[in-house]
C-alpha cells in the first residue's frame, strides 16, 4: 500500500488490564474522540486526516487489516478518511453519540464539521489562527472553539 504507519492509539476497558485493541497510524495523533454510541473511534492526525476506526470486537466492522512497516502489529483499517485540513488537527469532537456529526479543528485556522458516516464535510469555520481546543454543547445546537492568538 505504501503507506508506513508510525504510531499507535490504543483502547483499553478500564477494570481489565488488557488492551482491547490498537490502531496503527500513518502520522501521530493529536486528538481521540468516540464515536457511534462507543463503537467506533475518531482520531486527528500530524498530516491533517481524521480517520475512523472501527474498536475491535465492540460491533464495528471487520475490515481488512494492514502490516506495518518493519514488523509492526497488523491493525485494522480505517473505515472513513476525512480530508480538508491543511496542518495538524489538535482537536476532535462527537457532536452527537450516534456518530453522526464529529467536528475537528486544525492548526490551519478552521474548525470543521462532518457527517461522519458520509465520509462529508457539512461545514467550515474559518478563524485565522490555530484551532487550539472546542466543545460542543450536549444538544449539538452550539460549538465553542478556542483559539491561538496572533500577536
Amino acid at each position: 500500500s505504501g503507506i508506513r504507519y508510525c504510531a499507535l492509539t490504543g483502547v483499553w476497558t478500564c477494570y481489565l488490564p488488557n488492551s482491547a485493541g490498537a490502531f496503527a497510524l500513518p502520522s501521530g495523533a493529536a486528538a481521540v474522540t468516540y464515536l457511534a454510541n462507543d463503537v467506533n473511534v475518531a482520531n486527528g492526525g500530524e498530516d491533517g486526516t481524521v480517520l475512523l476506526w472501527a474498536i475491535p470486537g465492540v460491533g464495528g466492522s471487520d475490515e481488512e487489516t494492514k502490516e506495518g512497516e518493519e514488523g509492526a502489529e497488523a491493525s485494522p483499517a480505517p473505515i472513513k478518511e476525512l480530508k480538508g485540513h491543511a496542518k495538524r488537527i489538535t482537536c476532535v469532537i462527537s457532536v452527537d453519540r450516534s456518530g453522526g456529526q464529529l467536528l475537528s479543528g486544525s492548526e490551519d485556522g478552521t474548525a470543521r464539521l462532518w457527517d461522519a458516516p458520509g465520509g462529508k464535510q457539512v461545514r467550515e469555520f474559518k478563524h485565522g489562527s490555530p484551532v487550539r481546543a472546542a466543545v460542543v454543547r450536549k444538544d449539538g445546537a452550539r460549538i465553542a472553539i478556542d483559539r491561538k492568538s496572533v500577536v
